[in-house]
């Protein structure tokens, strides 16, 4: 009985597999088009939060900005902005594909506890959660 419960549930995982299996043309066809969504629609910028007087500064208690006792200095956001744009570009083009999909998230982390330490509600997380998940898959091997 118990190896029928097996072969059942392991014909149900290949099912699965099978239908959610994508080639590897598809997902880098996906970066350039996630790329390019993000270079138009979602580019992050955090040099105003090195305008923001620190007295305003009341970060959430599980949060990277909980580390700081005021903002860093305005240097800081214009590098992680910069930072941003050269790591988007290069994992669009598909040039050192994981490293810029793990930096690119690393920075949005960074940037997004920073601002959050305003009291501002965000509830973009698709987008991180997308470079997560891609950080783990192959999606720069095609295209460069």
């Amino acid at each position: 009985m118990l190896t029928s419960i097996s072969s059942y549930f392991d014909w149900i995982e290949g099912k699965i597999r099978k239908a959610t299996q994508i080639d590897l043309k598809s997902l880098c066809c996906f970066r350039v088009v996630f790329g390019l969504f993000v270079m138009l629609f979602l580019w992050s910028k955090y040099a105003w939060l090195g305008a923001v007087p620190d007295a305003i500064f009341s970060p959430p208690m599980l949060s990277l900005a909980s580390l700081f006792r005021e903002f860093p200095s305005p240097f800081f956001f214009h590098a992680i902005d910069l930072a941003i744009g050269i790591s988007t570009i290069t994992l669009t083009i598909g040039l050192f594909t994981r490293l810029s999909t793990v930096l690119l998230l690393t920075l949005l982390i960074i940037g997004n506890s920073f601002s959050y330490s305003l009291g501002k509600i965000d509830h973009s997380i698709l987008y991180p959660c997308v470079l997560l998940t891609m950080s783990f898959q192959d999606w720069g091997t095609m295209f460069r």
